[in-house]
């Protein structure tokens, strides 16, 4: 039975129990007799996956390099991966090219090896592994509280985008192109669902004008700075609990009116 993360409260309490316990629960989680089993057959296989048909042919290994990209809700999906790994990315049209979730060009460009006669690579296997485990325990507790996953993705993934020497602009279409963070980003400044309407140009300057108005950045790098991140991943949270609070008070509206 695999460990089930322990999320005592929502909002910032929650939030403030996990980061304090968070490798205590991540090892515990690790050692789930599934997970474990899973991630030693990884150790000793992954590398030595030298095609498409391997990887696709065996679950466990799949298992763990879909979740290593946080796309594990498609490993029954095997004909479309199949389709995102052969992608050719140098190909504007092809399949990961087009799609705009970046997980997918992520995974295309990860395993790209396996389209050109080559092995994932021991020091690749490795890379995926500790995506895996990160990823899957997030997933893990996401299954307690998606807003407490969403957070603990941003402060990691986020991280890793925002000290990239990408230009400013790559680095904003590619937070606008990455469902989970975007998720956060767009709570955290109060921007509707039907922004994602306008054209991506307009979509950027609105993202990038509210959060310098948020936390009076001058550009994206500026949140390495860990208590501006901190800062953002807390006001997500906070502005979910709203959220929330304002669907249940609709709701009991709602319901009041109709037994009246």
């Amino acid at each position: 039975m695999a460990f089930s993360p322990i999320i005592p409260a929502d909002g910032l309490v929650g939030w403030k129990f996990l980061k304090s316990t968070y490798d205590q629960q991540k090892s515990s989680y690790m050692k789930s007799p599934d997970i474990a089993r899973d991630l030693n057959k990884a150790q000793t296989t992954l590398g030595s996956v030298s095609s498409v048909d391997d990887l696709i042919s065996d679950r466990a290994n799949l298992k763990i390099v879909l979740g290593a990209f946080g796309l594990e809700t498609d490993l029954d999906n095997k004909y479309f991966i199949r389709k995102i790994i052969e992608s050719d990315m140098s190909d504007p049209k092809s399949l990961a090219n087009r799609m705009s979730d970046e997980r997918y060009k992520n995974l295309a460009n990860s395993l790209s090896n396996l389209t050109n006669n080559g092995a994932i690579t021991a020091s690749g296997s490795q890379k995926i592994i500790q995506n895996f485990s990160d990823k899957s325990f997030e997933a893990a507790v996401g299954q307690q509280s998606n807003e407490m996953r969403l957070a603990l993705n941003a402060e990691r993934e986020l991280g890793k985008l925002v000290g990239s020497t990408s230009s400013e602009n790559t680095k904003w279409y590619k937070i606008l192109g990455k469902p989970p963070i975007r998720e956060v980003m767009q709570t955290f400044l109060r921007l509707p669902s039907s922004i994602s309407n306008l054209d991506l140009e307009t979509q950027k300057e609105t993202f990038a004008d509210k959060l310098k108005s948020r936390l009076g950045l001058e550009e994206l790098s500026d949140l390495q700075d860990p208590k501006l991140m901190e800062r953002l991943v807390q006001g997500y949270l906070l502005q979910s609990q709203i959220d929330t609070s304002i669907v249940a008070s609709r709701g009991s509206v709602a319901l009041t009116l109709l037994q009246s």
